[in-house]
């Protein structure tokens, strides 16, 4: 991941550790990588900030970039739909947040 990161110009901010067992490591991996390609793909990003923290039963994984915001809604495509499934077949109560990307800084608030 940080491979393509780098070959992608993109610097990549890590607040929190990742999971040191599969497969919650290997779903926020997968969920990293698919933020770096629309971060570039679809928002000219230059910066990636993952936020990991852990909660009883479950880690949250949020994902930022300093890119251009959304100009309309999001349609959720294959990247997105394939990591919610990745998830629900290693996790019976987890539920993959969305990954719609939020921007760092940004003047709206959610």
């Amino acid at each position: 991941f940080l491979d393509a990161a780098q070959s992608a110009g993109i610097c990549v901010d890590l607040e929190g550790a990742l999971p040191a067992r599969d497969p919650a490591r290997q779903v926020i991996l997968s969920a990293a990588a698919e933020a770096l390609t629309n971060g570039v793909r679809h928002a000219a990003a230059t910066r990636l900030r993952i936020q990991i923290s852990r909660r009883p039963e479950v880690y949250v994984a949020r994902f930022t970039n300093n890119g251009h915001p959304p100009q309309g809604e999001i349609a959720e495509g294959g990247g997105l739909g394939s990591l919610r499934g990745a998830d629900g077949r290693h996790h019976d109560r987890r539920q993959l947040p969305c990954l719609c990307p939020d921007h760092f800084p940004s003047p709206r608030k959610r």
